[in-house]
C-alpha cells in the first residue's frame, strides 16, 4: 500500500539488484532510439508516389488529407514539433491544447494576417520575406506562446510554409472563431489526424523500397528495421540547428 507500515526500501533494493545483474550479464542498457533523417531519406520519403500502398493506407499527396499529411511532416522537419502536438490519441479527442488553424497566421508583404485570402496565399514571395507563423501547442514543460516562423522558399526540397499554404488553399477558413475550433492537421472528413495512423503510415513509408535504398546501413536496427519514427523529425531539426551554429541552450529553448 506504500503507507507507513510498508516501506519501499526492500523492493527498491531488489529491483536495483535485478538491474545490476542484468547489466552484468548483458552489458549497458542502450535504448533503440530514433535517429535524425539524412537529406536523401527526407527527399525519398516526400517523393513516394501517390497510389503507393503503405500498409492498408493508399497514399495520395494531391488529396486534402495528403496535403495535411505533407504539411505535418514538413512542419515537423522545420520546427521539431512532437507528434502529440499535431495529432490526437486513442480517445480521438481534440481540444485547445492542440494546434488549430487559429494557431497559423501569415506574414505577407510586411503585414500579419490571421486569415489571409486565397489570392494572398497564392502570391507568396521570397522577395518580401513572406512566411507562415505558427504557435506551438501547449508543452508539458512550457505553457508560454513562442512563435515559429517558416520562410517561403520556392525551390527548397521541402518547405513547411509552402505545404501549410497548400493546406490553407485546399480548405480556406476565414472566420477566426471557426479557425480556433478547427484542428490544424485533419483527415479528409475534417477530423483530427490520429497519432496511430501517422505512426502506421511512417512505419511503412520508411520501409518503402525507394527510402530503404538511401537509408545508411548503420541506421538499420534489429530485425532489419530503419531506426526512424516521427521523433526523427524533431532530432533532424535539432541536428540542423547545431550544424548552423546554434548552441545547446538555444536548441533546448527552441
Amino acid at each position: 500500500d506504500n503507507d507507513e507500515r510498508n516501506l519501499l526500501i526492500k523492493p527498491l533494493r531488489v529491483l536495483k539488484g535485478m538491474l545490476t545483474q542484468f547489466v552484468a550479464d548483458y552489458g549497458p542498457i542502450r535504448p533503440d532510439q530514433s535517429l535524425p533523417l539524412p537529406t536523401p531519406v527526407i527527399n525519398a520519403l516526400l517523393s513516394i508516389p501517390s497510389g503507393t500502398l503503405l500498409g492498408s493506407y493508399t497514399l495520395n499527396w494531391a488529396s486534402g488529407e495528403g496535403k495535411h499529411l505533407r504539411a505535418m511532416l514538413e512542419t515537423g522537419l522545420q520546427s521539431g514539433i512532437r507528434l502529440d502536438e499535431a495529432t490526437v490519441g486513442r480517445s480521438h479527442k481534440w481540444d485547445k491544447r492542440k494546434m488549430s488553424r487559429r494557431s497559423l497566421s501569415w506574414r505577407i508583404n510586411g503585414q500579419i494576417f490571421a486569415s489571409p485570402s486565397p489570392t494572398q496565399l497564392s502570391n507568396l514571395s521570397e522577395a518580401t520575406r513572406d512566411g507562415a507563423i505558427l504557435l506551438p501547442a501547449c508543452s508539458k514543460c512550457d505553457q508560454w506562446d513562442k512563435i515559429m516562423f517558416f520562410p517561403f522558399q520556392r525551390l527548397h526540397s521541402y518547405n513547411a510554409c509552402a505545404a501549410l499554404r497548400d493546406l490553407e488553399l485546399h480548405r480556406p477558413i476565414m472566420s477566426l472563431q471557426t479557425r480556433e475550433e478547427s484542428p490544424l492537421f485533419t483527415l479528409e472528413d475534417g477530423s483530427p489526424f490520429p497519432a496511430s495512423k501517422v505512426r502506421s503510415i511512417l512505419y511503412h513509408a520508411f520501409r518503402h523500397e525507394s527510402v530503404r535504398a538511401v537509408t545508411p546501413a548503420y541506421h538499420v536496427g534489429p530485425h532489419n528495421s530503419p531506426r526512424y519514427t516521427f521523433h526523427s523529425f524533431r532530432k533532424t531539426f535539432a541536428t540542423c540547428l547545431r550544424a548552423a551554429g546554434a548552441d545547446r541552450p538555444r536548441i533546448q529553448s527552441m
